[in-house]
């Protein structure tokens, strides 16, 4: 299976929500990043995404070709769609993979956490989710809700 072929099968399995399908195509060390949880790495990930998909409704995931960057490394341009809390969120984003033995070690997202901030918390978000300080305590709050209900 040619690494493009395993992350088109990742992205399936990301729009279907189906979390044990996407860590199929994953190392078990696997690092993980996005602007909102920071980094996580191995079992972490996975948890992360059962603790994502129970908490979101609507999720849509549309994505264009996929890029190949050279020396294992990938790159997608996406965007993202979904319910949380009620509320509608629209995200642009970039996944990043890095592969190595046919298997996903490395991936992020790269999106504007204040764009997070202003759609997730309306104007308090708006108004403040470009400082830095705030952004630092949706990201508490973020693993702190992923710690306590998943990871215990």
């Amino acid at each position: 299976m040619s690494d493009e072929s395993v992350i088109e099968s990742f992205l399936y399995a990301l729009q279907t929500k189906e979390p044990t399908q996407m860590a199929i195509y994953c190392l078990p060390g696997i690092q993980y990043f996005d602007p909102l949880y920071s980094y996580l790495t191995g079992s972490h990930v996975q948890t992360m995404w059962n603790y994502f998909f129970t908490t979101t409704d609507a999720f849509v995931v549309e994505y264009d070709s996929i890029k190949d960057l050279k020396e294992g490394y990938f790159s997608v341009c996406s965007a993202l769609f979904f319910k949380r809390n009620g509320r509608s969120i629209s995200l642009q984003s970039t996944f990043y993979f890095k592969m190595e033995e046919g298997f996903i070690s490395e991936y992020s997202q790269g999106f504007s956490l204040h764009k997070f901030c202003k759609q997730a918390y309306g104007f308090l978000g708006w108004l403040l989710g470009w400082n830095r300080y705030y952004q630092n305590r949706v990201r508490n709050l973020a693993r702190r809700q992923l710690y306590i209900k998943f990871l215990g």
